[in-house]
């Protein structure tokens, strides 16, 4: 008889190591919502990016300061109050990406549509205003603080000496003004065009520091080229229109100061050297904006793993999945699950032994049936191009039911007391016949008369002009050609969301292809032929409204001369390649065993045969 070589205390001595290490584990907390969970996300990177600005503005500041004489000139306290303040006026900049911060947004059916609704937004004005103030602000405080020049100083100047006689405005101080301002409407001007409020991730994320450190290269070059031609810009306009200028800024400022209708000083049209710091200024604030987007994009345009440090990190996840009221926190989320199903393996194999309470709520069931429902989504809209506006055949009339014959008027006798019951909710009229014969002076109309020929009325004058103009901009070849509804943009209307669709076709496609070696239930290969059969029912609608579009739509503009690739329905259309090629390599040697519907056989057999 074998005795135990580790005696017999050995029984109990792994069951203490193992209680031991079990303590020592760390118990992770859990998130109620997705919400909160990218909530504490977004503060760690907002404070993050302050920092970089922060750093970065002492960076700038310490640049503008240094001359050849004396390179040790910035060791001041000038340095460090300018540092805070020039951080105080561009900070708040970061407020109005936040705020506006987009995965995707609605694309109108023609480019003067777009203009529209660009105009139309009301935090738009809000930016350009916001831009305004920042430039005028920041080559102020450049001027003033940091090179303390004395033509910044001075709101008003005095013809007749100093402080002696009637004052005028400064046109030096007006042109440093309106080119303050002119630049942050053109700055603000440029995102509201390109749209840089729209996030896109890139699919290879570098470090922060790294894609910081290479915008550098080309950021002040187009802080300079901007600097520059709005410079150009304000200087035209002042040399055109420096009375009118002068009028406005005078009809601001006579509310609460007594100053001269005409200036005696006029502009200093050949100071080199006011027109230098100025432009130094300008460029001082572009560089700033610039580095507020690039900063901005650095921290917040990436895909991150939200969840994971949470206990219940796939219930948090499906919160996210399924909040249809926040567009950006569901595209989040789908983006998160498309990172962890292609670059997580251990996620992975979390996601996949997750079993719920029961076969039917497993963790793969709940996040596959979400993505699906978003592609599902995609074809009824599809679906909807083609059905929209043709009217259904009309109902077969109902059988009218047979109706009694209604019996002849006839007078009878009732037995009852008709007047011992009084009438009951009578209502009074209003008589105001009284009135006539009480009135003494005569209805006369308070409403103008005008004959034939005879002088219009200012607002009838002011429909006529508007008719007129619109009558004129109808005409207008350019102008009808912009207002055009195009073919490209009807389609491209239908993958407006395409980032969400990405992400739902990327994450079923990484998640089934990896199942083969790391599912250690099998579970997900029973779904193994639903979701091929939902992919390649994408496939086979998105491919249909590319090359043959809704009847509808060949009566409208091409949009585009010549082969076009329109970029939302091809990414969409590569992402659904991509996952069925996955599945196809993953699942090679099987695929005699995957029974597809019969639809779809033509189209699956393509990619079996990598002939798609």
């Amino acid at each position: 008889m074998s005795s135990n070589p580790l005696g017999a205390s050995s029984i109990y001595v792994i069951p203490k190591l193992a209680k031991q290490k079990e303590v020592q584990t760390p118990l992770k907390p859990t998130c109620a919502s997705y919400k909160d969970a990218y909530d504490a996300v977004i503060s760690r990177r907002c404070r993050n990016v302050l920092a970089v600005h922060l750093v970065l503005s002492l960076l700038f500041t310490i640049l503008f300061q240094i001359t050849l004489v004396s390179p040790l000139s910035f060791l001041n306290w000038k340095t460090i109050t300018h540092t805070v303040l020039l951080f105080l006026f561009s900070a708040p900049l970061y407020l109005i990406r936040i705020t506006l911060t987009k995965l995707w947004q609605p694309i109108p059916p023609s480019r003067c549509a777009e203009l529209l609704a660009k105009v139309a937004v009301r935090d738009h004005w809000y930016m350009v205003a916001a831009y305004s103030f920042s430039g005028l602000l920041i080559i102020q405080l450049y001027l003033r603080h940091l090179m303390e020049e004395p033509y910044s100083y001075k709101m008003f100047a005095f013809p007749h000496g100093d402080r002696f006689g009637m004052r005028q405005l400064n046109q030096d101080y007006l042109f440093i003004c309106v080119y303050g301002i002119m630049l942050g409407i053109a700055f603000a001007t440029r995102l509201i065009s390109k749209d840089q409020w729209v996030l896109v991730a890139s699919p290879v994320q570098q470090p922060k520091a790294i894609t910081i450190k290479q915008s550098l290269g080309a950021i002040p070059y187009d802080a300079v080229k901007m600097a520059a031609l709005v410079f150009a810009g304000t200087y035209t306009c002042f040399v055109l229109l420096s009375g009118s200028m002068y009028q406005l800024a005078l009809y601001l400022f006579s509310t609460f100061w007594t100053v001269l209708d005409t200036p005696v000083i006029g502009f200093s049209w050949h100071d080199l050297y006011l027109f230098t710091r100025v432009f130094l200024g300008g460029f001082l604030a572009v560089l700033s904006w610039e580095m507020i987007d690039q900063i901005y994009n650095a921290f917040f345009a990436v895909t991150e793993a939200i969840t994971p440090p949470f206990e219940n990190a796939h219930a948090c996840l499906l919160t996210g999945l399924r909040n249809d009221s926040d567009p950006l926190l569901k595209g989040t989320a789908f983006a998160e699950l498309a990172y962890l199903a292609a670059k997580s393996p251990t996620q992975r194999k979390a996601l996949f032994c997750n079993m719920g309470t029961d076969l039917n709520n497993t963790a793969w069931i709940e996040v596959s049936r979400e993505c699906m429902k978003v592609l599902s989504k995609m074809c009824e809209d599809i679906e909807k191009e083609y059905t929209v506006g043709k009217k259904s055949p009309p109902a077969p009339p109902a059988p009218k039911a047979a109706v009694e014959p209604v019996p002849t008027n006839r007078i009878k006798l009732i037995d009852a007391n008709v007047f011992a019951t009084p009438k009951t909710n009578t209502i009074l009229l209003d008589d105001r016949t009284g009135d006539w014969f009480a009135r003494t002076t005569p209805i006369t109309s308070s409403v103008a008369t005008f004959k034939n020929g005879g002088i219009n009325a200012p607002k009838e004058q002011l429909f006529k002009l508007v008719d007129l103009a619109l009558s004129k901009l109808e005409k207008n070849e350019w102008i009808r050609k912009e207002c055009l509804i195009t073919i490209d943009r009807k389609i491209r209307q239908v993958f407006t969301n395409y980032p969400l669709l990405v992400s739902a076709i990327q994450a079923l496609g990484s998640l089934m292809a990896a199942s083969v070696q790391e599912d250690p239930f099998r579970l997900v290969q029973q779904d193994l032929e639903l979701v091929l059969n939902r992919l390649l029912a994408s496939v086979t609608n998105v491919e249909r409204i590319i090359r043959s579009p809704p009847a509808e739509y060949k009566m409208l503009a091409p949009g585009y001369l010549g082969e076009v690739i329109m970029m939302e329905p091809e990414m969409v259309l590569f992402a659904l390649r991509e996952a069925i090629y996955q599945i196809v390599t993953a699942y090679e040697g099987h695929l005699h065993h995957i029974k597809v519907d019969s639809k779809y056989a033509a189209k699956w057999q393509q990619f079996v045969d990598f002939r798609e």
